[in-house]
């Protein structure tokens, strides 16, 4: 971007498929998503679905390798939001 303004990334994590082990891909979407059980498994069952949404690259990546080693098909897509100069984005 020019004129001195800058650039985030954030990334939203989509689980494609669960693969074979559902209960494997659970464990691991009640470890990183703050979720409760029930929710977990309707997750599961409405797959393809996404998990995450506008988070930063290492949370994104930390889920996806966690899932994919549970058997699941996960993609990640990346969103790049500019800022001029001078605004402010906070919480």
């Amino acid at each position: 971007m020019t004129g001195g303004g800058w650039v985030v990334y954030e990334y939203d994590v989509i689980m494609d498929s669960v693969g074979q082990i559902r209960v494997a891909v659970m464990k691991v979407i009640r470890e990183h998503v703050n979720v409760q059980l029930m929710e977990v498994r309707d997750l599961v069952n409405a797959a393809p679905c996404k998990l995450l949404d506008s988070v930063d690259q290492e949370r994104a990546s930390a889920l996806a390798l966690a899932l994919r080693e549970a058997g699941a098909t996960v993609s990640v897509n990346c969103r790049q939001e500019e800022y001029p100069a001078g605004c402010y984005v906070g919480a």
